[in-house]
């Protein structure tokens, strides 16, 4: 045990396994595990415990998260009725205020609901204060929605060590000006804030005496915050400093910042900051590696000229997200070297997906809303700057994501094909595509020019597989992919189809590395309940009925040998971890607004479906009747699927899954749905989702995940 006292030297003696949670090696170690709440449990065990595991504690600041939103809740702008809910609890509780006339009273609770706002604005505010000026030395994740934590934040000087700064895309909650005079007093605050982002940009700005003038102010501040008569007035005086200068200075205080997120509730501060001045702000930050900007129009070049260099003089490695609203001016006439990925959620033009590919020299992830060709004068992806030999050069790009394509739509057909001639050749690199939905020549051309393609995805937003709203795309495309690309690892499309016959007359090349497989098997020939009754016919019977017997046992052979053979093409994927075959058959409309209550309902086999939500019906019948046990090889198995298929799944079939399937840890199929009516109606699902779990406790039951690779990326909270 010498390492703990060598390490915690304050350590009281003691038992040694009471010793044991002194190591502060230990503690830190476990801190990475806890969450806030475990955490500021820890702190309050003992001195030593809150020493070591403080800096966790605050380590990330979400005021989402938590009781971030009931604290803060004293600043939303709609103060009337929440207000005097709380004085007429208070007004019950003490019974202090006299009868009035109805009028009267309005006007008392009123006001008294006025001052106790304030009142409580005042006291957060300076609760926040001093969490910043004691703690924030420690926070090195500060995501935000409230104006009054930047405020904060960029007053108390301490918080200098930021990674990660982000502004939630949603509206930044302002309280509302308590009369003329502050109104009058913010829009100065205004002006003051345009001519402060103007004088401080370019290089005879005076920096330095800026930073003199924010350390004077702030040093006011600190004087001004300690006055105890100042808890009276509502917001104190020392915290109306423009909001735009305290987000700015928040910045420019903290260059360790990695990743920078301008999200869309910042919309509100553009009429009073210049562009320059954020470009200029982006230069101070060396080891900036993503930036994501959703509130205002930046020249992309000079964004990229601004964020080029590191102090040493190298390059970095940076992605830039820009958001499809700010309009920005996309044209390059120069190499830069240092991005990495870009990701624009927006139709862009032909033609700018070359010139990216040709100025981003280093350009390895490209992600965009879809591709357009709107001048049919020029031929697609072409540049006014090729010269011959040029056309032929390739490209370094790994990974291409659509988040559309618009379908197979006659507009857009186009712009696919023309992607398999001029774009797919070039980029012999890539390893990751994302389409909404993928054409024989796109797909012929992957197969042709890029030996090493190991992700297929399925983009846009929709999954559901329901006949009237998945998309239209062409059967069996995505077989040309399992039999022409070695090294392929997921196919992610459930909204494509592969024809059961295809599927096993066309052996796959990627048996030996396929680890993801979501795509719906359909033309399969299914035994009904009256064939299963034709079948047990006795031989007594009239020649009529003998010969449906046979009919009915021939059509037994077909689909017990097409289901083999299907089973035996599968069992063959070893390394397998993900097998959907199933998704969503009710659109996106239904889980946005719900049902109705009366939605009419059909039974099928035992199961109740919504009538517009019909399960698919050719697809698998995933007994061990129909040969199910051959994918008993597939030890790897982490996930199933078959949500929205006629599955014909009992209970025989969750106690071979259970046994023989070791690592599955996700089903999609028998988990509780949206639909009340369902939950309340389809007793067999329910029934099963419980004789499942209680063979495997720890499998989860759930609908199939998005797998949009673009808006899961541009959704990541950093």
């Amino acid at each position: 045990m010498s390492t703990s006292t060598s390490t915690s030297p304050s350590c009281p003696s003691g038992p040694r396994a009471n010793q044991v949670l002194l190591i502060v090696e230990l503690l830190e170690r476990i801190g990475f595990h806890l969450n806030p709440p475990d955490l500021l449990s820890c702190v309050q065990v003992s001195r030593h415990w809150s020493s070591v595991l403080m800096p966790h504690l605050w380590h990330t600041i979400d005021d989402r998260l938590y009781s971030w939103a009931c604290i803060l809740k004293v600043y939303i702008s709609d103060t009337a009725p929440r207000l005097l809910r709380i004085v007429k609890d208070e007004q019950d509780t003490n019974s202090s205020i006299e009868s009035f006339s109805d009028i009267e009273e309005a006007k008392v609770l009123k006001q008294i609901a006025l001052e106790m706002w304030l009142r409580r604005r005042a006291e957060t505010t300076h609760w926040l204060y001093r969490i910043f000026q004691k703690h924030g030395r420690h926070v090195r994740i500060l995501r935000v929605s409230w104006p009054i934590i930047i405020r904060v934040a960029g007053m108390a000087g301490h918080c200098k060590q930021l990674r990660v700064l982000t502004v939630h895309p949603v509206l930044m909650r302002i309280g509302p000006a308590r009369n003329k005079d502050e109104d009058v007093m913010r829009r100065q605050q205004q002006r003051e804030d345009i001519a402060w982002t103007e004088n401080y940009t370019g290089a005879k700005a005076d920096w330095q005496g800026f930073w003199r003038t924010i350390d004077d102010e702030d040093e006011e501040a600190r004087l001004q915050s300690s006055n105890p008569s100042q808890l009276s007035d509502g917001d104190p005086i020392w915290l109306n400093w423009g909001l735009t200068r305290r987000f700015w200075i928040l910045v420019l205080r903290n260059p360790t910042i990695e990743h920078l997120l301008l999200g869309r509730g910042l919309k509100t501060l553009v009429p009073f900051v210049t562009p320059v001045f954020v470009c200029y702000a982006l230069a101070t930050l060396p080891r900036l590696k993503t930036l994501s900007n959703r509130f205002m129009e930046l020249d992309f070049q000079t964004v990229l000229e601004h964020t080029s260099a590191i102090p040493s003089g190298g390059n970095r490695n940076m992605f830039y997200h820009m958001d499809n609203g700010c309009g920005s001016n996309l044209q390059l006439d120069k190499n830069f070297p240092h991005l990495t990925t870009l990701a624009i959620k927006r139709s862009l033009e032909s033609s700018h997906v070359l010139m990216f590919l040709k100025r981003l020299v280093n350009l390895d992830q490209l992600f965009l809303g879809q591709i357009s060709w709107s001048d049919r004068g020029q031929p697609p992806f072409a540049d006014i700057d090729d010269n011959y030999e040029e056309r032929s050069h390739s490209f370094t790009l790994t990974g291409l994501h659509l988040a559309q394509s618009g379908g197979l739509l006659a507009e857009y057909k186009p712009v696919q094909a023309a992607m398999a001639i001029h774009l797919i050749p070039r980029l012999p690199f890539l390893t990751e595509l994302t389409t909404e939905v993928l054409i024989p020549e796109v797909a012929k051309a992957l197969a042709s020019h890029c030996k090493q393609l190991r992700i297929f995805r399925q983009g846009g937003d929709d999954e559901c597989i329901g006949k009237d709203y998945q998309v239209k795309s062409d059967v069996n495309v995505v077989g040309v992919l399992l039999e022409s690309c070695p090294n392929l690892t997921i196919i992610d499309t459930i909204q494509h189809r592969i024809d059961a016959t295809y599927l096993a007359e066309h052996p796959w090349v990627c048996e030996a590395t396929l680890e993801t497989f979501r795509c719906q098997i359909v033309g399969l020939e299914r035994m009904t309940s009256e064939d299963y009754q034709v079948m047990s016919i006795l031989s007594e019977q009239d020649s009529t009925q003998l010969l449906s017997r046979d009919v009915a046992e021939e059509k037994y052979k077909r689909s017990k040998e097409q289901h083999c053979r299907v089973y035996e093409r599968l069992s063959r994927l070893a390394h397998l971890q993900t097998l959907d075959i199933g998704g969503d058959v009710k659109g996106v409309g239904f889980h946005m607004f719900g049902e109705c209550g009366d939605e009419p309902i059909k039974d099928v086999n035992g199961r109740i479906h919504l009538l517009d939500s019909y399960p698919i019906m050719d697809c698998l019948d995933l007994s061990l009747d129909s040969g199910l046990d051959q994918l008993a090889s597939l030890v790897n198995l982490k996930v199933f699927g078959f949500e929205g298929l006629d599955h014909r799944i009992e209970t025989a079939e969750l106690e071979w899954f259970a046994t023989h399937w070791p690592r599955l840890a996700i089903m999609r199929g028998l988990h509780i749905d949206d639909s009340e009516t369902l939950n309340k109606m389809d007793t067999k699902t329910t029934r099963q989702r419980q004789e499942m779990q209680a063979l495997r406790p720890l499998v989860r039951h759930e609908s199939a995940t998005p797998t949009n690779v673009l808006e899961t990326l541009l959704h990541l909270e950093l």
